[in-house]
């Protein structure tokens, strides 16, 4: 064989050989190509999804805007009528009990009887009907100005805890104070007890149910006794702003007032305490006490006598 057909051989050998690898080339690059579409397909099947949730999300929290929107607003109205029937109720009570010419105190004992077991029971009502503030902080509701009703010159917006016990007095038939007018002072009530000789300190006697449990500024009433523990359980009002259940140490108490059977005492003044005594703590609270109000349980300022 001459040389020149040889090299025509090899140059067509080495030809067709590039041929099949740019051949091969082109088919991985078309795959490539086809993989990148797919993937981008996928990409912007994503993209359209996320987006479409993003609209979704965005809409939810609208809706949820004005969900809100509409509670807040329903709670306005909702306060707002509870303040406008608490001001018609005071301004009835006020227009029904008239000038201090003309009062009259509701008469209620005939209707529910006499004795400690009355007045206890009359406090265990007015805790079952879950009594409280209107607005809290107000010192005001209908029921509160229920209980004003019991005392002479009883001013909205006062504590109350005095107009409480007054009402539950007068309700079983041993209304508080002088002409039984009710008292809307918790000092005042520990005086007058003891001119009749019905008030003792803590230490001087074993309270009973239908005792009223006394503090310097807060009073209720004694609804049960554990000698064993010595805890006195009562019911009292303008506590945490409502009519609530509560417990105290007989040493956190400052005294109590017998409303029926014996007197406790010869009748005569009461002397108040001196503060710093050990009684009390530096917060100006009985020592062991679990009351928590501020505005009526407890003094703003230190007494001096």
């Amino acid at each position: 064989m001459s040389a020149a057909p040889a090299h025509s051989a090899l140059a067509a050998a080495q030809g067709q050989s590039l041929l099949d690898r740019q051949r091969d080339l082109v088919v991985r690059l078309k795959g490539d190509v086809d993989r990148r579409g797919a993937q981008s397909a996928r990409y912007a099947q994503r993209a359209a999804v996320l987006a479409a949730a993003q609209d979704e999300l965005a809409t939810a929290r609208r809706q949820q805007r004005q969900i809100v929107s509409v509670l807040r607003e329903a709670r306005r109205s909702r306060q707002q009528r509870r303040e406008r029937d608490q001001r018609k109720a005071s301004a009835l009570l006020e227009q029904l009990l008239g000038s201090d010419a003309d009062f009259a105190l509701p008469s209620l004992s005939a209707a529910v009887g006499s004795g400690p077991t009355t007045i206890v029971r009359a406090a265990q009502a007015e805790l079952a009907r879950n009594v409280v503030e209107a607005p809290l902080g107000s010192n005001n509701s209908p029921d509160i100005a229920r209980y004003r009703s019991a005392t002479r010159n009883a001013a909205p917006g006062q504590p109350w805890c005095a107009y409480f016990v007054s009402y539950l007095a007068r309700r079983a038939g041993k209304p508080l104070g002088p002409g039984g007018e009710g008292m809307g002072y918790v000092p005042a009530i520990r005086t007058w007890a003891g001119s009749l000789g019905r008030w003792a300190p803590s230490d001087a006697i074993t309270p009973v149910p239908g005792d009223l449990i006394v503090f310097p500024q807060h009073i209720g009433l004694v609804t049960g006794y554990d000698p064993s523990t010595k805890v006195v359980t009562s019911i009292e009002g303008n506590t945490s702003h409502r009519v609530a259940e509560r417990t105290h140490q007989i040493q956190a108490v400052l005294g109590f007032v017998r409303l029926w059977g014996a007197p406790l005492a010869q009748p005569g003044p009461v002397a108040m305490p001196k503060w710093g005594t050990g009684r009390y703590d530096g917060e100006q609270r009985y020592q062991g006490s679990d009351n928590d109000q501020r505005d009526d349980s407890l003094p703003s300022t230190e007494p001096t006598t």
